[in-house]
C-alpha cells in the first residue's frame, strides 16, 4: 500500500437513475441500474458498445461516465454517443376499436337514411 490507498485505477460507464446521488459512495455500484462498460483497469483502444435501453422505456435514467485513479495518471475518454430510439406501434385498445365501428356503423346508418328519403321524395 502507498501513500494513495490500494491501487484504484478504473474506468466504466454505468446506467443511473437521474436522482443517483452515490457518487463517492462506499459501493461504487450502490444505486447503479445497469453496468454498461465493465470496469476497466487499461482502456488501451476504441472499443464500441451497445446497449438496450428498453427496459427504462419512460423513464429518465442517465449515463454515469466514471473514472478514478489513485496512482498518478489514468486517461480514458468517451467519444460518438448515440441514443437511438424506435417508435413501438401502438395497437389499439378493444374500447377505441369498438368505438370506431360503432362511429362508422353510425355514419353508415345515416347516409342509408339520406338516399331513403331522396329516393321517397324522387317517387
Amino acid at each position: 500500500m502507498n501513500a494513495f490507498g490500494p491501487p484504484n485505477q478504473q474506468f466504466r460507464v454505468d446506467l443511473v437513475s437521474a436522482g443517483f446521488s452515490n457518487w463517492f459512495g462506499p459501493s461504487s455500484s450502490a444505486g447503479v441500474l445497469a453496468n454498461i462498460v465493465a470496469p476497466t483497469a487499461s482502456p488501451r483502444q476504441w472499443a464500441s458498445t451497445a446497449f438496450d435501453l428498453s427496459a427504462w422505456a419512460g423513464q429518465t435514467v442517465r449515463l454515469a461516465f466514471r473514472e478514478v485513479d489513485n496512482q498518478l495518471f489514468f486517461q480514458a475518454g468517451v467519444d460518438n454517443v448515440k441514443i437511438r430510439s424506435t417508435p413501438i406501434e401502438t395497437v389499439p385498445e378493444p374500447a377505441s376499436t369498438l368505438g370506431l365501428l360503432a362511429l362508422g356503423a353510425m355514419g353508415a346508418a345515416s347516409l342509408k337514411r339520406k338516399q331513403q328519403q331522396k329516393a321517397t321524395e324522387k317517387a
